[in-house]
């Protein structure tokens, strides 16, 4: 192999690895200043890695020495190669879960109906003027969940919104769009899966955005790490001041056609998980911030899981797919619809991030329809 094709390798090694380390690392109740700091030991891991790369890779190809040490980077490297294929070979080969179909999805681009970049004044905001970005393009999808246990005549809409993250960009006009846009649909119940605000001043938003939302069967949230970063006493008590109703670490029954369900609040690792006792003979649904805590619901034979968290990547590559996603399992449930046993997941994309950066990955809002199976799942 020429040092060039044997240099591609080990820095695609290398980046994986440390991509593997920051998503893992971004999972835990770690303080703003060290998550930073570990962006740094990253960003610097990546371009050292690439570097000793080309080193061991004109050692290589020329048939010379690369010394013990060498070789413990390239075992490193390797595993690190052998999970970036994993991951791509995941993510082509991925179908929709059985019970689960997308009905139907259109775009709005917001920029294009303001006539400008709705860029606003965040610390990022050069971020957004990138060729390719669609940060300002939610794409409005309505997904339907069939589900063995469902137990109401009629099918249950809700609501699924994730991750605003007001950080100054986008600015309030995008979100007021959205707002907009959430007043159009049809659905029962509406919830909100965290990461609201990065900037505590923006709360101020509230009234003229989440606040414009209604639902006949309530409102319903829970909150994420960058609220608990901001400040979760502020953020969850302006979510209530709007009329949400808080879900961190409760559980609340409605009723619906006939049925009866149960909605828990799991904020953990951040705040606090649900409440001990399962849903008995009511449909549980579970809001939670991250899709890590899909275990858990499952072992407590939740029905539903509504989480955000992981934004889909942000930005999906061809072929390789998402690389970045702040989870303790990597990308594997960056976004999108996933099952373990009769507990179904949907992840949001959510609408924002710290870094307004999107490409391949719009912005979403989602109409989840649960009802029905037509026939019992069998494991």
């Amino acid at each position: 192999m020429t040092t060039a094709a044997i240099f591609l390798l080990l820095a695609a090694g290398n980046c994986k690895v440390w991509t593997e380390f920051t998503n893992r690392v971004h999972a835990k109740k770690w303080p703003c200043r060290t998550l930073r700091r570990v962006r740094w030991l990253h960003d610097a891991g990546i371009v050292v890695g690439c570097v000793a790369a080309w080193f061991v890779a004109t050692r290589l190809a020329g048939r010379s020495a690369v010394g013990p040490f060498g070789w413990l980077l390239v075992a490193v490297w390797a595993v690190g190669l052998g999970r970036l294929l994993a991951d791509a070979a995941r993510h082509l080969r991925r179908k929709t879960p059985d019970g689960v179909s997308v009905e139907s999805s259109r775009v709005i681009d917001v920029a294009a109906e303001l006539g400008e970049l709705p860029t606003g004044d965040g610390d990022l905001a050069w971020l957004a003027r990138m060729p390719l970005n669609q940060s300002f393009q939610i794409e409005v999808t309505h997904k339907t969940f069939a589900h063995p246990a469902y137990p109401a005549a009629e099918p249950l809409r809700i609501l699924h919104l994730t991750d605003w993250h007001f950080s100054g960009t986008p600015d309030k006009r995008f979100y007021e769009r959205a707002a907009g846009l959430c007043g159009e649909l049809d659905y029962d119940l509406a919830v909100f899966t965290g990461d609201l605000v990065d900037r505590l001043s923006l709360l101020e938003w509230l009234p003229d955005t989440l606040g414009r939302i209604d639902a006949p069967l309530g409102r319903y949230f829970v909150l994420g790490n960058h609220d608990w970063m901001a400040g979760l006493d502020e953020t969850r008590d302006a979510m209530v001041a709007a009329g949400w109703m808080d879900l961190g670490g409760k559980a609340a029954e409605i009723e619906h056609a006939g049925g009866r369900f149960l909605l828990t609040g799991d904020e953990r690792p951040w705040a606090d998980g649900p409440p001990a006792d399962s849903a008995d003979d009511a449909f549980e649904i579970v809001l939670a911030h991250t899709p890590d805590r899909l275990t858990e619901a499952w072992q407590r034979d939740a029905g539903l899981v509504l989480a955000g968290h992981n934004h889909g990547g942000q930005v999906v590559l061809p072929v390789l797919g998402p690389v970045y996603s702040p989870s303790r399992h990597g990308v594997r449930y960056a976004a999108g619809c996933f099952r373990r046993g009769d507990t179904l997941m949907h992840v949001g994309r959510g609408l924002g991030g710290i870094h307004p950066l999107r490409i391949n990955c719009r912005p979403e809002v989602t109409v989840v329809t649960l009802q029905t199976a037509g026939e019992e799942r069998t494991e």
